[in-house]
């Protein structure tokens, strides 16, 4: 059975043209299911990383650098394309007008739910898409997730730590 789930954009490198994004979460869905991060086999997509705009074959919009499961979530590091289409949704992630995300994959196994739902609990992952509305709401950037609060606390840490002044690297977590 194809099923398709949504994620979110955790981060965004603007000089390497890369997006961090939480893919999938084990939270209710719009369509009451549930998608246990544990249950993901990764290994096949591996073999051929393409990101897709709105699960659409014909359009790859870039490749996965780094897919890993968190506790609460599957997180994925993507490259967007130098192509016409990729820079139109890469442009419209960097300004922030989008910021979902969604998977689509097999249910290997899975059990009903009193809500009418399923919570699938092996699946493989076979693409993932940027998307303008996710079907998870929690499948955003994390800039989203975690909130504006921690992103002006974070900064506010480097002022005092560097001052207004000079070169700073941030190093990923």
């Amino acid at each position: 059975m194809l099923v398709v789930k949504t994620g979110f954009t955790k981060g965004i490198q603007e000089d390497e043209r890369v997006v961090e994004a939480v893919i999938s979460t084990p939270a209710e869905d719009r369509d009451a299911d549930i998608v246990e991060v544990s249950g993901w086999q990764l290994e096949n997509f591996l073999k051929n990383p393409v990101v897709l705009w709105m699960h659409r074959y014909e359009a790859p919009i870039g490749r996965c650098l780094e897919i890993r499961r968190e506790p609460d979530a599957l997180v994925a590091r993507t490259r967007f394309a130098r192509t016409p289409l990729a820079e139109e949704i890469w442009q419209l992630y960097r300004e922030g007008v989008l910021s979902a995300w969604s998977v689509s994959f097999i249910a290997l196994d899975w059990e009903p739910l009193a809500s009418g739902g399923r919570r699938y609990t092996r699946q493989e992952l076979l693409e993932y898409s940027a998307v303008s509305v996710p079907s998870n709401p929690e499948a955003l950037n994390t800039l989203y997730r975690d909130g504006m609060g921690r992103v002006e606390k974070e900064l506010e840490k480097i002022t005092l730590l560097f001052g207004t002044e000079g070169e700073i690297t941030i190093k990923e977590d």
